[in-house]
């Protein structure tokens, strides 16, 4: 479990988050939402320990995230960033071999986790491929199998470890949105805790259990997805009028937009 102390960040003078407290929910997908520059991706980098707090402390299961060793962490703990550039010409499979890197595998286990994480990303079919041939969209769903397979054996045994995300799905078309999303609720509902930052407000409200809502590096909200897609709070942090309406299958929310004027 990630829990945050009174965190803030600061870069050149200027405040990105300020006095956030919060403890990830486990066995939970928590979506991270809010406008741009409201600090969701600097929460998620301060959560994976990809950057350092200007004050307050990040907890990774009761440990100063600062004074873990990285192989210790990586064993319990996969980040997937929104940076998907390679400088190496890399086949697919190698990529995702890249998450058993710490690991003593032998080739035939490696082959056989690498071939399952692709399946569960929906990327069998670009094994062959040289990842800087892919679309936006394909390379998302890659690195998505490399974080899979670094944190293979917790998935297996359905033992406790962390996923985080940053914006995984935001060059899948629709179709690949939905797959991967449902893969993360079935990983949280088998013993992984699942952090995800989303821009799609139905995305979240369709599939997340827990919402943290940022606005201004602050935490303005958080709790249970039902509970946080509120109409007038999702207008102050958008800063625009929305509304939600019952899913017409679903037991959850649609957010809906009004046209703004002035």
């Amino acid at each position: 479990m990630i829990a945050l102390k009174d965190v803030g960040v600061s870069v050149g003078g200027k405040d990105l988050l300020t006095s956030v407290w919060a403890e990830l929910p486990r066995n939970a997908l928590t979506a991270i939402i809010g406008p741009n520059g409201a600090g969701k991706s600097t929460l998620l980098n301060a959560m994976a320990g990809g950057i350092s707090p200007t004050s307050g402390s990040v907890a990774f299961d009761g440990f100063r995230l600062a004074n873990m060793r990285r192989f210790e962490l990586a064993q319990r703990r996969a980040v997937l960033s929104q940076n998907l550039e390679l400088p190496f010409p890399l086949k697919v499979e190698e990529v995702v071999a890249l998450g058993r890197a710490l690991k003593a595998d032998t080739e035939v286990q490696q082959q056989r986790v690498i071939a399952a994480a692709l399946e569960r990303a929906r990327a069998s079919e670009l094994a062959e491929r040289v990842f800087s041939t892919l679309s936006g969209g394909e390379r998302q769903r890659v690195h998505f199998a490399r974080v899979l397979a670094q944190l293979w054996e917790p998935i297996e045994r359905g033992e406790p470890a962390t996923l985080l995300l940053d914006e995984p799905t935001s060059a899948m078309d629709m179709h690949h949105q939905h797959l991967l999303l449902e893969q993360l609720q079935k990983l949280a509902r088998n013993g992984l805790t699942v952090c995800c930052v989303l821009h799609d407000l139905n995305l979240a409200a369709l599939f997340a259990d827990h919402v943290w809502a940022l606005k201004n590096g602050r935490l303005h909200a958080s709790g249970p997805t039902d509970e946080v897609f509120d109409d007038r709070l999702l207008s102050d942090i958008y800063e625009m009028p929305l509304v939600t309406i019952n899913h017409p299958q679903r037991a959850s929310q649609v957010v809906v937009a009004y046209a703004m004027t002035g």
